[in-house]
């Protein structure tokens, strides 16, 4: 985010000198930080794999793993920079399909020859091969990385990017906290349905992270462009998109919490259904505030992002202790749904505070209906099957509710012609600069 956020800012500007700076800066960082890792995890991976693991001889197949980890972080570190510049055509090339080509045929090819760790092997020269390929095409087509002397930290990007890992800590703590608290008052069988329950709502980040790879760099561009109007609506018209989006999901979820836990988990994990029904919509919710929280980030506000993380901690820490005794799973569920919705709350105030612009139109009321009333007939219906869905009847319900969704929302016109001009207009852009 922070590499991200920057580089688009100088683009904007026009200023290549900062961008240069900022860019390099944050792939020595990512780099050097990578390497120690990288040291650390090899130096004691005799002590890993017997200690968590319980297997000396995993300790070969981690150390290959192991290797792959700063060629990995830098490829990262790279598609940021391309992300900044719209130029997301190499991601796309490279991850999508050099890293998946190169793993199937470097996994074949040893198998073929016999070596017992070569599909981690594999793996790690896929790895490899695009971190070395993401720098040579950034260097190449995006930015020139020139050889003259940039400090490695930065102080502007490392007093941006320090609150926001701080934040990410502080979320990866909500969701652990969940893990600790149940497995402390309720043991392992719980976690694990819970575990269950947990990935299946996560669904919900792809399309809030799919208008945030396209949408942060573009509206960080029009802030510092001093372009209001445009701002205003790219900013309002992506967060519709989201809620429509994943009000899709959100019925999917809620529809077929059941069949969806029997047929990734099995049978035993069906009681795990209301877990994941509270989680999703605690996640849908959540993830409502992820437009407005880039605000705080395009604004240079991202230390309210970090109190108001460590605020949610806190929140979660203190429901899960009141919560999991005594409602079990639901409880654990309930503590992050409520932490998420706060969170939402106290996000959403800030970003209005300092743009003061109000997203929400009755475009919201709309669509929420136009998910309700299908949602509503298709429960009805499939209330009456006394045995799980098959996977071929699950898909095709979920194709009659994406139908009648989708035909809800144009008779309701949900749809505005703005929504298309900047579907058109970033598709223009994007094809250009690529």
């Amino acid at each position: 985010n922070g590499i991200i956020k920057l580089v688009s800012q100088y683009i904007s500007k026009n200023d290549l000198v900062n961008t240069r700076k900022i860019a390099l800066s944050g792939l020595k960082v990512i780099a050097l930080l990578s390497i120690i890792v990288a040291i650390l995890l090899f130096t004691f991976s005799d002590w890993i794999s017997l200690k968590f693991f319980h297997n000396e001889q995993l300790s070969i197949f981690l150390k290959i793993m192991i290797i792959s980890l700063p060629f990995n972080a830098i490829y990262l570190a790279t598609f940021s920079i391309m992300k900044a510049f719209q130029k997301t055509v190499y991601e796309a090339a490279l991850k999508n399909i050099v890293e998946t080509i190169a793993k199937i045929l470097l996994t074949v090819l040893f198998i073929f020859l016999g070596l017992s760790f070569g599909i981690p092997l594999a793996f790690s020269l896929s790895i490899i091969l695009v971190g070395i390929l993401s720098v040579y095409f950034l260097n190449k087509n995006v930015l020139k990385l020139k050889t003259e002397k940039t400090e490695i930290f930065n102080k502007e990007l490392l007093l941006f990017s320090f609150p926001l890992i701080l934040s990410t800590l502080a979320g990866y703590f909500i969701i652990g906290l969940d893990n600790l608290v149940l497995g402390f008052f309720n043991g392992t069988y719980d976690v694990a349905i819970y575990n269950a329950a947990l990935p299946i709502s996560q669904m919900l980040y792809l399309v809030p992270y799919g208008v945030y790879y396209l949408f942060f760099p573009v509206l960080t561009n029009l802030h510092y462009s001093n372009k209001k109007e445009e701002f205003k609506k790219v900013y309002s018209i992506t967060t519709k998109w989201i809620f429509m989006a994943n009000l899709f999901l959100l019925g999917i979820l809620i529809l077929f919490s059941k069949n969806l836990l029997g047929l990734f988990f099995g049978k035993e994990y069906i009681s795990g259904s209301s877990a994941l029904i509270i989680l999703s919509i605690g996640f849908f919710i959540g993830h409502m505030a992820d437009n407005p929280q880039y605000i705080l980030l395009i604004m240079n506000k991202p230390k309210y992002y970090f109190y108001i993380s460590v605020a949610g901690a806190i929140l979660n820490l203190f429901l899960n202790l009141i919560l999991v005794p005594r409602f079990n799973i639901v409880g654990a569920a309930l503590s992050s749904a409520i932490t998420f919705t706060a969170m939402f709350i106290l996000i959403n105030i800030s970003a209005y505070k300092l743009t003061k612009i109000n997203y929400t139109n009755k475009r919201y009321l709309t669509s929420l209906l136009s998910i309700i009333i299908p949602s509503v007939s298709i429960y009805l219906y499939i209330k009456s099957y006394k045995t799980q869905l098959s996977l071929i009847s699950m898909l095709i319900f979920i194709t009659i509710l994406l139908i009648l969704y989708s035909l809800s929302l144009f008779i309701t016109k949900s749809f505005e012609k703005e929504d298309i001009e900047i579907m058109k207009s970033i598709k223009n852009k994007i094809l250009l600069k690529n």
